[in-house]
């Protein structure tokens, strides 16, 4: 059996993360590949305690954000298979580099040249440490458009993609650019969590009825305006539905895992986010849904944008935090045949990465 490193973004702070990285894992390990995510650490010790006080703060100091990460690290030892490597220089010796036959990269932001945490890591996301006939990318995430980054970062951008023989993006816009900036064709892919189908998520997280009463599920990376709030919470009392946020650190749900997450979107009467993967999510699981432009980053609009344009579902993207007329009636006719036919196309994709 052939060994693959996965190297990805790497945390407890995001269900989107976590989720695309055991996405990617699935798709693998499903295509007969024995699959680790590597991930540096600077302390053994560290590595080992962190769950742990992490886990007695929350309880003893009733930390709502230290409980969180604990269940989202616990999540991680659960379902991600990890290889922890000790060092400050996020560089892979050259012996354990022979160890392993691909290296996959991705899905996220790993080619956001303008995030610090790939910076910091000296471009590790580009696979530079690995021969060519190993680099593989799947799905990557460019985050925002190229022209806004420095020329030097960008010729060292194209050197480091011609490394690989087949380009792709998770982005319809990212990946025209990459295709300008490269010359080569750059196929646009689904996020891999889309891949994977409700059936085989809830096998793989163990998923069961939430046995709620109904409830409107909120989502929001970068909060969400007074105004829409109180909109929403009026739309949810007079349908006598509960709100359920895990967003808000007050919320007594604000500590779920990566599986409650996924669990409590598949079983919404609505779904008001701005988030990218519990978007995806809803479309997976034919869940009514908005999703709207973040506060903070309003970068990210284009890959929500794309995933609302590619599936049909453009009147589910609302770009200001408003009041708006809430449609309860959401088509997924459209996406469920144009979501067999991209899943055919990374399996495709796939199948010329490792010569199947």
């Amino acid at each position: 059996m052939e060994n693959i490193g996965i190297i990805t973004l790497y945390g407890n702070t995001n269900y989107g993360n976590r989720l695309q990285n055991l996405a990617v894992q699935t798709i693998l390990e499903d295509y007969g590949f024995r699959t680790e995510s590597i991930v540096f650490v600077s302390s053994r010790f560290k590595w080992r305690t962190f769950p742990l006080r992490k886990h007695m703060r929350g309880i003893f100091l009733k930390d709502s954000g230290s409980l969180r990460k604990y269940r989202l690290e616990k999540f991680n030892r659960r379902y991600i298979k990890t290889r922890y490597i000790y060092g400050q220089d996020d560089h892979l010796p050259s012996k354990l580099v022979s160890e392993y036959d691909f290296f996959v990269t991705g899905s996220d932001q790993v080619w956001n040249v303008r995030m610090k945490e790939v910076i910091r890591k000296d471009w590790f996301y580009f696979l530079e440490f690995a021969e060519d006939a190993k680099k593989v990318c799947i799905s990557p995430s460019i985050g925002a458009s190229l022209h806004t980054v420095p020329e030097e970062s960008l010729e060292r951008m194209r050197r480091l993609l011609s490394g690989f023989r087949n380009l792709c993006c998770r982005e319809k816009q990212g990946a025209q650019e990459i295709s300008d900036l490269t010359g080569r064709m750059c196929e646009w892919l689904i996020d891999p969590t889309l891949y994977i189908s409700p059936e085989r998520w809830k096998k793989i997280l163990s998923l069961k009825s939430s046995g709620r009463v109904p409830y409107v599920f909120l989502f929001f990376l970068d909060g969400i305006s007074k105004e829409l709030r109180d909109y929403i919470g009026a739309y949810a009392a007079s349908g006598g539905y509960e709100i359920i946020d895990p967003s808000d650190p007050g919320s007594r749900f604000y500590g779920i895992d990566p599986a409650d997450f996924v669990s409590f979107i598949s079983g919404a009467h609505m779904v008001f986010t701005d988030s990218f993967h519990a978007t995806a999510f809803c479309v997976n699981f034919q869940v009514p849904f908005y999703v709207f432009d973040r506060n903070l980053v309003q970068n990210m609009s284009s890959r929500i944008q794309s995933v609302c344009e590619v599936f049909g579902l453009k009147d589910r993207y609302i770009r200001e935090q408003k009041p708006f007329e809430i449609r309860e009636d959401c088509s997924f006719e459209a996406a469920d045949g144009q979501l067999a036919a991209e899943r055919r196309k990374l399996s495709g994709y796939l199948d010329r990465c490792f010569g199947k």
